[in-house]
């Protein structure tokens, strides 16, 4: 399966870290993976040599609404020759700013296109403007992910429909790295705000405290 995958960059955010964790399981697996970020930056973690990277590079503020649709417009076709050069079977987009930018600018293309959400709808900052192309562009998404339910019953049906609910995957340490009879450390980290979630975190491990001294 070829799969060419977009993101804003490959810096060290959370979505950046699931989009590095699938290509290298991907490319691990023989298939032919390339990524395309809008930034020009290296990736903060560690990349499979066997994962393209092509990076168009930081966009110059616009002088003029009438300069920055041109702007826009010469940038979404590059987007998608790069796309196109990769010759994917399967797009696979992150983030909405950058979701909405790729079902532009693979529009007619005849490529499925799957967008992947990796925040929390409901408490996310999304500017009106990117809530409202989100709207009329996720329906021509060949399927949306979101990591729960409650992110899924954010879209109104039209764009619910083609919901799917996939969690983050992780690294598990094999057994070998765990001294038995160890106490145990839990390590959480991300921005100290409401959709972090680390409110739930303090009330599960509150809860599991006293059964599980260890």
């Amino acid at each position: 399966m070829r799969v060419t995958m977009v993101n804003s960059s490959l810096g060290s955010g959370g979505g950046e870290r699931v989009m590095v964790t699938m290509a290298n399981h991907w490319a691990a697996r023989g298939w032919p993976v390339e990524i395309v970020t809008l930034a020009d930056e290296p990736s903060f973690y560690p990349l499979d040599p066997a994962v393209g990277h092509t990076r168009l590079g930081s966009r110059r503020a616009s002088g003029n609404p009438v300069r920055a649709v041109v702007a826009n417009a010469r940038w979404l076709a590059r987007l998608r020759a790069e796309i196109g050069a990769s010759r994917p079977e399967v797009v696979v987009s992150f983030l909405t700013a950058v979701n909405v930018q790729t079902l532009l600018a693979t529009r007619g293309s005849g490529t499925p296109v799957v967008v992947e959400e990796h925040s929390d709808p409901t408490i996310e900052a999304v500017h009106s403007v990117w809530r409202a192309l989100r709207r009329a562009t996720y329906p021509w998404a060949a399927r949306v992910l979101v990591l729960s339910d409650v992110a899924r019953g954010y879209f109104p049906p039209a764009i619910r429909k083609n919901v799917g609910i996939m969690r983050n995957p992780i690294a598990v340490a094999p057994p070998g790295d765990v001294v038995r009879g160890a106490r145990r450390q839990l390590v959480s980290m991300g921005r100290f705000t409401e959709e972090k979630g680390f409110d739930t975190l303090l009330d599960a491990f509150g809860r599991l405290a006293t059964d599980l001294p260890g």
